[in-house]
């Protein structure tokens, strides 16, 4: 099943830059699609890839970082 995962992140440190971009570098590098925009970003794949590609970065950055993230999850609202 493909889904599309629209997440905001938002780390509670002076430089958020660093944080967002070592989040965003680590999913680009993974066989999904990644849309990034001003506020948030975009993921489509399929279910599982997605949801492992999230378990393992969120974990680590909330390990180093203070960190917030919203995220929204549909298997109907596919970007192609």
């Amino acid at each position: 099943m493909i889904v599309s995962v629209e997440i905001s992140y938002y780390p509670l440190v002076n430089n958020f830059s660093n944080p967002v971009n070592i989040f965003l570098d680590k999913i680009q590098k993974e066989d999904v699609k990644l849309e990034i925009g001003n506020m948030s970003s975009v993921i489509t794949g399929e279910y599982l890839k997605v949801m492992k590609i999230l378990t393992d970065t969120i974990g680590d950055l909330m390990k180093e970082f203070p960190s917030v993230f919203t995220i929204k999850l549909s298997n109907t609202c596919e970007i192609k």
